[in-house]
């Protein structure tokens, strides 16, 4: 098995358990991650410690300790397989169960801080990290990548759900904390981190609805752009208040913004750094619908229902036609869509959608 990062191994203290843990320092990410207690000994890195490389677990048994190589006892669905694994995605196979920051103290123990439902072909990937009200860090970012990743290749996931959890916020902002002890090359990469997972999410190959409950401000407001729908509570509130930290939307805030309420709004909002509420949000284009807090969910599941059992290669191919179409000129996006449109002609689908409107039935897409 092969576990990307790099770093040093070391033991843990104050543990007597006769099987080591190890921290792993992961790339990019700036976690340490402790190894399941099923490990017999402790992994170190193939090259040396502090280098970018490929980690082998190899099958030699060792004693508890630092050593180069140790034995790893997988369920039968891992043993033997070679998995190259971010931080994200090994968490959520259950091959990390604690979470360390830099200076050595948990950030998280055996719970996930983004979670994956999945009923009625509908996936709701929900931010869980209630007592910073859902505020973002790399770790969240980094699972909120691999929670999209896992979902998209899952072909029996049709419509995603985005929320977050607890009744106060849907994502507060960024994590202060971390903002603070930011100089300029982390915060460049603390702002590449976000702008690759939220556009990942816009450029999302299946619709994403946010259900936003409460507030949704700084990265939470931008988290919310990125997403295909909004549905708002009526407690919702969203706004962009980095200039009053002296700094300025990181996550495409400045981008996004004017595209849904227009350029003067978008400017107001972002030098005020003025909330707006889910009124004044529905008002000016920035969600589609008001419902009441505890209704939120339900609601959300309904929109994303009627998008599902629609024909799934005419929503995929919707959602790029109208997203390409940003991005180029007019009649660029014109014959795009016409390509679209002359592709989706040859599926099944589409025979299939015509033949049940004539025959007076809900159709059976297949997906082809």
């Amino acid at each position: 098995m092969v576990i990307r990062g790099h770093g040093h191994p070391f033991g843990v203290p104050g543990t007597s358990a006769p099987l080591a843990l190890l921290r792993i320092m992961v790339t990019g990410t700036r976690v340490m991650g402790v190894a399941t207690p099923v490990a017999r000994g402790v992994v170190g890195p193939g090259r040396g410690a502090g280098y970018h490389s490929r980690w082998e677990v190899s099958p030699r048994q060792g004693r508890s300790g630092v050593r180069r190589s140790a034995c790893l006892e997988l369920s039968a669905r891992l043993e033997s397989a070679r998995l190259d694994l971010d931080a994200g995605t090994a968490i959520s196979q259950g091959m990390f169960r604690y979470l360390f920051n830099l200076h050595g103290e948990p950030i998280m123990s055996g719970v996930a801080l983004v979670t994956v439902g999945i009923e009625d072909r509908i996936a709701t990937i929900t931010i869980d990290r209630q007592k910073k009200l859902n505020a973002l860090n790399p770790e969240v970012l980094e699972e909120l990548g691999s929670a999209f990743r896992s979902v998209e290749t899952n072909d029996e996931v049709l419509g995603v759900i985005l929320t977050g959890a607890g009744e106060k916020a849907f994502v507060a902002g960024a994590d202060i904390g971390v903002l603070a002890e930011m100089d300029a090359a982390g915060a460049l990469e603390i702002s590449r981190q976000g702008q690759g997972i939220f556009d990942l999410i816009e450029r999302f190959p299946k619709p994403v609805l946010a259900a936003v409950g409460g507030y949704a401000l700084g990265g939470g407001c931008e988290l919310a752009l990125a997403c295909h729908m909004r549905l708002a509570s009526e407690n919702a509130r969203f706004g962009l208040p980095e200039v009053g930290l002296g700094l300025i939307p990181g996550y495409g805030g400045t981008v996004r913004l004017a595209r849904l309420v227009g350029l003067g709004r978008a400017v107001q909002m972002t030098l005020t750094g003025e909330m707006v509420d889910a009124q004044t949000a529905e008002r000016i284009g920035l969600v589609g619908d008001i419902v009441p807090r505890d209704e939120l969910a339900s609601r959300a599941r309904e929109l994303m229902a009627k998008v599902t059992k629609q024909g799934p290669v005419a929503v995929r191919l919707a959602l790029q036609s109208v997203y390409h179409a940003m991005d180029v000129e007019s009649g660029r996006a014109l014959d795009h869509e016409a390509a679209l449109f002359g592709l989706l002609a040859a599926t099944d689908d589409m025979r299939e959608g015509l033949t049940a409107f004539l025959e007076k039935r809900p159709p059976r897409f297949q997906g082809r």
